[in-house]
Parts: structure tokens; sequence; C-alpha cells
């Protein structure tokens, strides 16, 4: 984005109700990329200030040949887990018939990870962060995600980024929301509602690398706002990111966790073999803008 596009402490103006701006800049890398709010980010975010944005190559012959195309942008925070702005049932069917080819563009505009699979037909993924492969590969289920360390990544090169303080969010009645702070050993008796899907137990695993093993936690496949609003209807309560805890949730209550320990680091990770000079200040960018704590801000 050229320099005038900008100003001196953001990536954009803020555009306030009633006004417009024109975005002018040249579209020199063609592929897959995204826009989103960058004001009050994980409320306009989450309520669908976002879009794809697709550059088109003006030499074909090096894409893969297909016969019909896909964009599907997933988010996951204030709407719940959505497709292009829409929950199911509401969500588009894909359609294709025997022997055709389409082209999904994956992009996720949420705070969780999201496993996208076709039930009997693998993927070939071309193109990542709106750049080809120098490899394209085949696979049956292809994570997009941007996501927190939970721990080591040995097949992964990584760089920290953010260093998240965890919250408890509980019911506005609960008789720990009169404490300003609360401590691991204060949700040992307590109902846990966890996000977790078959065959699948790492956040399981974490909750009790915090807490402590044995504890009465519930599994629900959904989205964390789906888990939120059970937490609201008093079923129980959950963890949530210090980002997260920005957003209000009507009958619910966030209290820091007081511990050395309740923290998640969110950072950056790419496979080694496909590391070159773009990834390369990308990580310098990245590293130079996001401090490591956000109460260093």
């Amino acid at each position: 984005m050229p320099v005038d596009m900008k100003t001196e402490t953001r990536s954009q103006p803020p555009v306030k109700p009633g006004q417009k701006f024109t975005y002018e800049f040249v579209a020199k890398n063609p592929g897959t990329h995204m826009y989103h709010s960058h004001i009050n980010a994980m409320k306009q975010v989450g309520s669908g200030m976002l879009g794809a944005f697709i550059i088109e190559p003006k030499d074909t012959s090096s894409y893969p040949k297909y016969d019909k195309e896909y964009t599907m942008v997933l988010n996951d925070t204030l709407l719940g887990f959505t497709i292009n702005g829409k929950g199911f049932p509401a969500t588009e069917a894909l359609t294709a018939k025997q022997g055709e080819r389409l082209l999904i563009r994956f992009m996720n505009e949420g705070n969780m990870n999201h496993p996208m699979h076709l039930h009997g037909v693998p993927m070939q993924v071309y193109a990542r962060d709106g750049y080809p492969l120098p490899q394209p590969y085949l696979c049956d289920t292809l994570d997009v995600a941007f996501f927190a360390a939970y721990g080591p990544y040995p097949n992964l090169a990584t760089a920290q980024l953010i260093r998240e303080q965890i919250f408890a969010a509980l019911p506005q009645d609960h008789h720990l929301a009169a404490q300003d702070t609360i401590c691991w050993r204060d949700l040992r008796d307590e109902a846990i509602l966890v996000q977790d899907w078959e065959d699948s137990h790492a956040t399981r695993e974490f909750y009790a690398s915090l807490i402590g093993i044995g504890l009465p936690l519930r599994s629900h496949p959904a989205s964390k706002q789906s888990v939120l609003a059970l937490v609201a209807a008093g079923f129980g309560m959950t963890l949530v990111l210090e980002s997260q805890a920005q957003v209000t949730v009507p009958g619910v209550s966030y209290r820091q966790i007081l511990e050395e320990n309740a923290y998640i680091d969110i950072v950056l990770a790419w496979a080694p073999e496909a590391e070159d000079a773009t990834i390369g200040r990308f990580v310098s960018f990245m590293r130079d803008h996001a401090p490591l704590s956000r109460g260093d801000r």
C-alpha cells in the first residue's frame, strides 16, 4: 500500500460514519488476498467488515486448470462460525459433476483454526497466503489457521508474535464473578466447557496442562461464540484470550487468571522448505510491529 494511502499511526486512516475514502494502488502480486477493518477490529471484523480480494494473473498459463471457482471466507466471532457471512444451514453447497475440477479459495478471518475437509475427495494445495507454492501437494484435510502455540512444532519454523493473557469467562451471577482475579485452584470444581472435536483432544490436554487432570470438562464441537452462549445460560465456564475478553457477550463476565502460566503465545509458523526472502521480510515486519505482550502497547 502506498504511503499516501496511510497515516503515521495506523495502517489506514479511520473512515468515520458518513465519510468515504478511496484507496488507490497497483495490484502487483496475483492471488487470493483479503481486506478487513483495522479500527476496533475484534468487533468490526467479527461483525462482517471484511471481504475477499482476488487479483487475477495476466498470464493464466501457469495456473492450474479448473471448471468452477468458489471463495470461502471463514469467520468465528460475533456471528458464531460462518462461511461467507452465513451460518449453517444457510451456507452454500459446493457442487460439481464427476470429472470437474474446482478451485476453492479458503480464507480465515477468525481467531480459530478451521480444518476444511472434502469427504472422499483429496485437495491439491496450489497456493498459500497469496503466493503459489514451489511444490503443490495433495491432502485430505487443510487446516486454515492463524494459531496459538500450545507446544513445540518440530517440523515448522516459528516466530513468536504476541503473548495473550488468559481470562475466565463466567456467568454474570457466578460467585467467582465477584472477585477481581481468580486462580487455577478456583476452577478445580467448576464445570468447564471446552471446544473439542471427535479424534482431537488438544483443547482438553491444554486445559489439563494448566489446571490439572481429573477436571469436569464438557466437550462441545462448536464455535467459541456458541460456547460463550452456553456460559451465559449458566451451563458452566470456559477460558478465553485477552482479545476475546474485549467482546461483550450478554450474561458473561470475564476475570483474569492470576497465574504465571496463564498466557498463550501467538506465533507465525511456516515450512522451512518454503522459506524465501518474502517470508523473511514478513516475519521481520511482524516482529517489529507486534510487541511480545499486549501490555506493552
